[in-house]
């Protein structure tokens, strides 16, 4: 049986400091404006709900980097 060591949290991944090649730390980038109209998971805005069900909500959402919906 082998032994695997469990994957971190979003919250610790996100407390981590990363670092590039060099060893700079980059700081943390603060929220833009546009990000606070639209929550966001990953590459994709999320714009409205175009439906519901009993165990989930299905959402419009953009790709921030083509545009496509």
């Amino acid at each position: 049986m082998s032994t695997r060591t469990p994957l971190p949290t979003v919250n610790e991944r996100d407390t981590e400091n990363h670092s590039s090649v060099d060893g700079f730390v980059e700081p943390p980038v603060p929220p833009t404006k546009s990000a606070k109209e639209h929550p966001h998971i990953g590459n994709y805005r999320l714009l409205k709900t175009i439906g519901k069900g009993n165990f989930a909500k299905v959402k419009l959402a953009r790709h921030v980097l083509t545009g496509r919906e």
